[in-house]
Order: C-alpha cells, then sequence, then structure tokens
C-alpha cells in the first residue's frame, strides 16, 4: 500500500529520554496523524522507512532484526525512489 502520511508535531517535551525509557507519559509529539487525509486506524499495519540506526538499533519500539522487511545498502531515498 502507498500513499502519503502526514503528523503534525510539537519538539517542546520529550517523552522518551535517549535510552528510550519513557520520562514523561503525558507529553505526546504528535498531534494528528493521518494517512490519505483519514485518521490512522490503531489497529492498522504499516510499513516504514527508516535507516539502518533506527532499524537494527533496537532501542526504538518495533525495530531489531525480527522487524526487518527489507534491508538495502542503498540510500533510503534511492530505494524508495523505486517504490510504485
Amino acid at each position: 500500500m502507498t500513499g502519503s502520511i502526514t503528523r503534525l508535531t510539537s519538539a517542546s517535551r520529550p517523552r522518551y529520554d535517549g535510552e528510550c525509557q519513557m520520562i514523561n507519559p503525558q507529553a505526546q509529539r504528535i498531534k494528528d496523524l493521518t494517512f490519505n487525509g483519514k485518521a490512522i486506524d490503531p489497529a492498522a499495519t504499516f510499513l516504514v522507512a527508516t535507516n539502518n540506526y533506527r532499524a537494527y538499533g533496537g532501542k526504538f519500539a518495533g525495530t531489531g532484526d525480527s522487524h526487518i522487511a527489507f534491508a538495502s545498502p542503498d540510500e533510503n531515498r534511492s530505494v524508495l525512489a523505486g517504490v510504485d
């Protein structure tokens, strides 16, 4: 599935620290999250493109070897340019 994802954020207060430990449960940087102009279904599944640091680091939710759908030595923009 391809489409556009839109989000509005405010970086005023972090929810997690540098080790991905929650430090402020009330902080919410994502104010509105849509896909093709519609609110995201919390049960929906998405394929997210990210860099190797985030994907393999294991510190971020949904990361680590077991969550990798496609790996490439190419830059993200080069891989995504080939997606229809």
